[in-house]
């Protein structure tokens, strides 16, 4: 629901915009910033973006730079 509400409802006003950045504050090892980041590509507006993670788990935060999580966490 969450990920339905942004592309149906927040990336048509990002589009107004010529650059923007998102901040993911409390991002644990990064799944959301990953999916976040696989919507704003599909809908035409990575390239002109910056998202922030943050996290105050440094291990968690080393996780989600790698972008590598199990299937089963992901299915």
């Amino acid at each position: 629901a969450y990920f339905k509400a942004v592309r149906e409802h927040v990336a048509p006003f990002l589009h107004t915009y010529p650059s923007f950045k998102v901040w993911v504050a409390g991002c644990s090892s990064g799944e959301e910033v990953w999916s976040l980041a696989i919507l704003l590509e599909e809908e035409g507006l990575l390239d002109r973006c910056i998202i922030y993670a943050t996290d105050i788990n440094p291990q968690a935060l080393a996780l989600a730079e790698r972008g590598i999580f199990d299937v089963d966490r992901i299915a």
